[in-house]
């Protein structure tokens, strides 16, 4: 496995991690990916893409989302994952 192989791993061990945090943050509030969308003014496909680890989350929609879920940024990330880095 070369360094560029370990490197994408790495990434979207992240990718996935921070997805399934942003779910279990969204559900434990009882709020749809629609109204997720909306509360935090994006386009409904950029959450399920979050959730998915489908596309990396640009600097610029965390603050928002943040907000929408009511939580300072820092606590999108998952624990393991503020501790690993």
């Amino acid at each position: 496995m070369t360094l560029e192989d370990n490197r994408r791993d790495s990434t979207r061990h992240h990718l996935v991690a921070f997805g399934r945090h942003v779910r279990s943050l969204r559900e434990s509030r009882g709020l749809s990916q629609e109204a997720l969308a909306e509360a935090a003014g994006v386009h409904r496909a950029v959450i399920g893409f979050i959730e998915r680890a489908e596309r990396d989350v640009g600097v610029s929609h965390l603050w928002p989302l943040a907000r929408a879920l009511d939580l300072p940024v820092g606590d999108l990330f998952p624990v393991e994952e503020q501790t690993g880095v």
